[in-house]
């Protein structure tokens, strides 16, 4: 908790499960997320991904 690193978080991509259930805990899971302000998820994923889900 004090005096370690924040977590990173990766935004799910479509494709990565096939279990509808953990799909939608995913898309769920980066809508709130987005909603609260974590800019760190977009960040990450424009950095795994090359940036190229950026518009």
């Amino acid at each position: 908790v004090y005096g370690r690193a924040i977590p990173k978080l990766t935004r799910f991509l479509p494709g990565e499960t096939k279990v509808e259930a953990v799909r939608r805990e995913l898309v769920d899971r980066d809508e709130c997320l987005r909603q609260l302000g974590f800019p760190q998820v977009a960040t990450t994923c424009a950095a795994k991904c090359g940036g190229s889900h950026q518009s």
